[in-house]
Parts: C-alpha cells; structure tokens; sequence
C-alpha cells in the first residue's frame, strides 16, 4: 500500500496529457504530498481512476495515470483525492 499524507488531500485537475500519461494537480508539498503517493479520480460521485504522484512542489504536483485503474479517461476539473473511492 502506498503512503498516505497527513492530513486529506481533495484537489482539483489542472491539466491532462493522455499522450504522456500525465496531468497536474492544484496541491504539492504543502500539503504533505510526495513522489509515490496514489490519488484517487474522481468526477462528482463517479470513480475515475488513479494516480501517482511524480514530483511534488510547493503548489502543485505532476502525476503519472496508473492506466489499470482507469475507469473513464481524467479530465481538467475532475477531483484527485487521497480518500479511497
């Protein structure tokens, strides 16, 4: 099982690249997140997916989509969370 922050992390998609396999999310290392820690996507009450964190900066995070948990392709807007969904 993957590491956890502290306190819960609920952020918003900033970005997409489904060619790279990457989107940005709108919370980094302020919040506890660090390099190897899942997310979960989701868009409103449905699941999307996971991800893990690449790299964490103060502000935002890079994030590399864990394709075998997709359930429907990230969009900009959707929720990462690192409450199990």
């Amino acid at each position: 099982m993957s590491q956890q922050p502290e306190a819960a992390v609920d952020t918003g998609v900033l970005a997409v690249s489904q060619t790279m396999n990457l989107l940005v999310i709108a919370a980094g290392s302020e919040l506890g997140l660090e390099p190897g820690m899942e997310l979960t996507l989701h868009r409103g009450d449905e699941y999307v997916g996971k991800v893990v964190i690449e790299k964490a900066s103060h502000g935002w995070s890079s994030c590399r989509i864990i394709k075998e948990f997709e359930s429907s392709k990230p969009q900009v807007g959707d929720q990462a969370s690192s409450k199990i969904y």
